[in-house]
């Protein structure tokens, strides 16, 4: 799950200082240590804002067109062309 990779990340494993090994991470361990609200809830939050903030922009923008479907035209393949 994204969530717990992402906690596994942000609190490194620590080294085992009598054996030399590492200590894998539990997720009871990481659930444990952070007590802020879930990164996947903060994740679709965010999103849900972002399409609001779009919603509210006028049609003509090129990301609301993207969102609503509805792009016309044709953009060319490749690298634009420098002049």
């Amino acid at each position: 799950m994204l969530e717990n990779r992402v906690l596994r990340r942000i609190f490194v494993p620590k080294r085992n200082e009598g054996t030399g090994k590492w200590r894998k991470l539990h997720i009871e361990y990481l659930n444990d240590r952070y007590t802020l609200p879930s990164i996947v809830q903060a994740i679709q939050s965010r999103r849900m804002w972002w399409a609001g903030h779009i919603t509210s922009m006028e049609g003509s923008r090129g990301v609301y067109r993207v969102l609503v479907g509805k792009l016309e035209g044709k953009t060319p393949f490749g690298r634009p062309r420098s002049r």
